[in-house]
């Protein structure tokens, strides 16, 4: 459960990140908000760091799947009504 919540956000990540971007930008034109280089300095280190973190997740998935080469997958079974989960078996 834990890898798909990850894999969800991992997803939806660059996203929110375009979303908060373009809507910055879009006040920043209409004049809503004075142009502060401190808070364009953050946006870019914000934006730095959740690349680093997006990366950094995918790696984390990569290394940690349970899926190897080294390794049969037996898909789940009917066993007397009962569904017996799949599971990787060492060759």
């Amino acid at each position: 459960m834990t890898i798909f919540i990850l894999r969800i956000l991992l997803f939806l990540l660059p996203f929110l990140l375009l979303y908060f971007w373009v809507r910055y930008r879009r006040e920043l034109r209409k004049g809503d908000i004075d142009p502060n280089p401190e808070i364009e300095k953050r946006l870019i280190i914000l934006t730095i760091i959740i690349v680093i973190a997006v990366f950094s997740g995918i790696f984390y998935l990569i290394l940690n799947s349970e899926t190897n080469e080294n390794k049969n997958y037996i898909p789940p079974n009917t066993i007397d009504g009962e569904i017996e989960s799949g599971y990787f078996k060492k060759r």
